[in-house]
């Protein structure tokens, strides 16, 4: 089992995002959390595990501007949540002694 909090704070991306030229653009805070079980069965030939992460805000954040406009724009890729399933069987021989 594991897990795993990421925090990262906003962060300014520079000046002209407002109407005013000279106020400073600042981003999204960013807040992961990640984990993953895994669990074995039949003398460790199965393994079942989940793995997730719930996510929020933006990935790549910067400025943009958008023609004709002059008043740039905080861009970015939103993170998306996730949660995945996975099962494995070892064929062959048992290995145990």
């Amino acid at each position: 089992m594991r897990g795993e909090f990421e925090y990262v704070g906003t962060k300014p991306l520079g000046t002209g995002c407002l109407p005013d030229l000279n106020a400073e653009c600042i981003g999204v805070p960013v807040k992961e959390f990640r984990g993953a079980l895994v669990r074995p069965f039949i003398n460790a030939r199965l393994t079942a595990g989940v793995n997730f992460l719930v996510a929020s805000g933006y990935t790549g954040q910067t400025l943009e501007n958008f023609y004709p406009s002059d008043i740039q724009e905080v861009a970015g890729v939103p993170i998306p949540s996730y949660a995945s399933v996975s099962v494995t069987y070892r064929f062959g021989r048992s290995a145990a002694p």
